[in-house]
């Protein structure tokens, strides 16, 4: 049983090795975190997840100064993975749009986000810029999989092109989501589920027509979504179909 002090809330992300029986501190920003901010002291518990797919509980051994000494009890599996993968191919997104659409993605149990540019995308990175964004995307999908219980890390890939997305996803079960498209319904089958998203300003018509060769086109209905809207409804989607799937037979 786990000990009455440890809270849901107090969950972090650390990019170390963990093992129980083993002692560790933490980065100056979590360990910053753990005192300053929880005000957690001596004795309090902790969990701990590095994306090998377990927590681990850990308690706050000694206090040294502002940098706590932490030992690692027990390692705990953590929720199991559902099948088939769900993956969402989104489009550059500006700003907070972007950092919205990855945070929802990850709440809703994304495997692997597919970032490429669009036709009509408004965001260009290269260079610098491109490692900082890739950074800061980092951030936001842990900070979600810390709130949401996820102990493995959805992965972020960047396609240099969209031709190059369309190949990468070329073998999945594909729906690209445009408003002139019919109406559609997803289902679910051992091949990963990929929804496709377009930018702010929607597919190009060389774009709708490359994806409509491994795509089911489908909408969302009459009105048309934001771009940080439609991956939260297209997963959402996705998620009941892969129940349905996994749901037992009579």
């Amino acid at each position: 049983m786990l000990p009455p002090r440890l809270s849901p809330k107090h969950r972090l992300y650390i990019e170390k090795p963990l093992s129980a029986g083993t002692e560790l501190t933490l980065p100056p920003e979590s360990a910053h975190y753990l005192t300053r901010v929880l005000r957690l002291e001596q004795g309090a518990h902790v969990t701990l997840f590095n994306g090998d797919g377990f927590n681990y509980l850990v308690r706050i051994a000694t206090m040294r100064g502002k940098q706590p000494l932490l030992e690692v009890e027990s390692k705990i599996p953590g929720i199991p993975s559902i099948t088939p993968p769900l993956v969402l191919a989104l489009a550059l997104l500006k700003g907070d749009r972007m950092d919205y659409a990855l945070q929802k993605a990850t709440e809703l149990d994304v495997q692997r986000v597919q970032l490429f540019p669009a036709a009509r995308s408004e965001v260009k990175l290269s260079g610098e810029r491109l490692a900082k964004k890739q950074s800061h995307w980092q951030k936001v999908v842990a900070s979600a999989s810390e709130q949401s219980g996820r102990t493995r890390l959805p992965e972020i890939c960047l396609h240099k092109s969209f031709t190059e997305m369309t190949t990468a996803t070329q073998s999945m079960n594909c729906y690209a989501f445009e408003p002139s498209a019919a109406h559609g319904r997803m289902t679910a089958s051992d091949t990963p589920i990929c929804s496709i998203i377009g930018p702010e300003g929607g597919f190009e018509q060389t774009e709708l027509t490359q994806l409509a060769k491994h795509c089911s086109m489908i909408s969302f209905g009459s009105l048309v979504l934001r771009a940080e809207t439609a991956p939260v409804v297209a997963l959402t989607l996705a998620n009941q179909a892969r129940l349905e799937f996994n749901a037992p037979l009579g």
